[in-house]
C-alpha cells in the first residue's frame, strides 16, 4: 500500500492514514515519526512509525474521530494552489475552477473566497518577487530575466563577472529596427 502525502498551508507534507492527517516529528535511523495533526489542540497520542515508505507501527487516536472531509479540503486547497502558480488564470477563475469540481457536501467546509483570493495572490507574490539588488559584479542574472513572457531570448549580451560588467537586454524585433536605424541613442546605468 503507498502513502498518500497531503500539503499543509505552509507547504509542509502530512502523512494521511486511516482518515486522520499526522505531521513529521523527526527522523531517527531510517525511521519516520509522524504525530496526529491534533495533538497539541487535542492532546492527541495518534502516531504512525514508517520506515522505507511502509507503515512499522499504527498508535490508535483516542479522543477524536477520523475528519475525511478536512483530509479532501486540504487537497482541494493544495491543488488550488498548484494550478494557480502553474496557469495565468484570474484568481477567481481558479477558485471557480476548484468549486466547480468539488462535491458539495465538502463546498462548505472549504474556507471562505476572500481567504482562498489571500492565499493564491500571497503565493504569486512569492512567486513573482524579484531578486535583491546585487552589492557586487559577480551575480548572476536568474533564468527567468533572460527571456520575454513569450520565451523570446532577451538578454543578447552578459560580459560575466569582468569589469565593466555590460547587459545588453533587447528582442530580435528592436534588432531588426535599429539595423534600418541611422542614428541610436544608448545609456549607460
Amino acid at each position: 500500500m503507498s502513502l498518500v502525502y497531503v500539503n499543509s498551508e505552509k507547504n509542509k507534507r502530512m502523512l494521511e492514514y486511516k482518515g486522520f492527517l499526522h505531521t513529521q516529528e523527526k527522523i531517527y535511523n531510517e525511521k519516520v515519526y509522524w504525530k496526529c495533526s491534533e495533538s497539541k489542540k487535542n492532546k492527541c497520542k495518534g502516531r504512525v512509525h514508517v520506515v522505507n515508505e511502509n507503515i512499522v507501527k499504527f498508535i490508535k487516536h483516542n479522543n477524536h474521530v477520523p475528519n475525511a472531509s478536512k483530509i479532501e479540503v486540504k487537497k482541494a486547497v493544495s491543488h488550488l494552489k498548484e494550478i494557480s502558480s502553474q496557469s495565468t488564470l484570474s484568481t477567481h477563475a481558479v477558485i471557480g475552477e476548484i468549486s466547480s469540481q468539488l462535491p458539495s457536501a465538502l463546498a462548505a467546509d472549504m474556507p471562505n473566497v476572500q481567504t482562498l483570493k489571500r492565499t493564491i495572490q500571497r503565493l504569486c507574490q512569492r512567486e513573482e518577487a524579484s531578486p535583491p539588488n546585487p552589492n557586487n559584479f559577480d551575480f548572476i542574472i536568474p533564468e527567468q530575466y533572460r527571456n520575454t513572457s513569450d520565451g523570446e531570448l532577451f538578454l543578447h549580451y552578459d560580459s560575466g563577472i569582468n569589469l565593466p560588467h555590460i547587459l545588453i537586454y533587447t528582442t530580435q524585433k528592436n534588432l531588426d529596427f535599429m539595423e534600418n536605424c541611422e542614428h541610436w541613442f544608448c545609456d549607460g546605468t
